[in-house]
């Protein structure tokens, strides 16, 4: 899957989270606005194992992102989840003085 083809593949994955997940689809918007090169290239190559595996399940070797979702929801919410999102982050202790 070149990286073009990934991107594309990503951007499709979160056009049909916003519908049936919207805390998912606002978790992957966030990562692609705060994470760095680094953060952004995990993640990128976290969601392409899962959508890699589920091309490798249709006899057409064709990524359908409603069989993604419906067969991979929880592999593809660790892959956006794995790194630093909003969710995830510490809340910051309250200190009294």
């Amino acid at each position: 899957m070149s990286d073009t083809s990934l991107l594309y593949a990503i951007l499709e994955v979160g056009k049909n989270l916003e519908n049936s997940n919207a805390p998912l689809a606002n978790n992957l918007l966030f990562n692609f606005n705060t994470y760095d090169e680094a953060q952004l290239d995990n993640m990128f190559k976290r969601i392409r194992c899962v959508l890699i595996k589920s091309i490798g399940e249709k006899e057409e070797d064709v990524l359908d992102i409603e069989h993604t979702l419906k067969c991979h929801l929880e592999e593809l919410k660790d892959a956006i989840n794995g790194s630093l999102c909003e969710a995830s982050l510490p809340k910051p202790a309250l200190k009294r003085s």
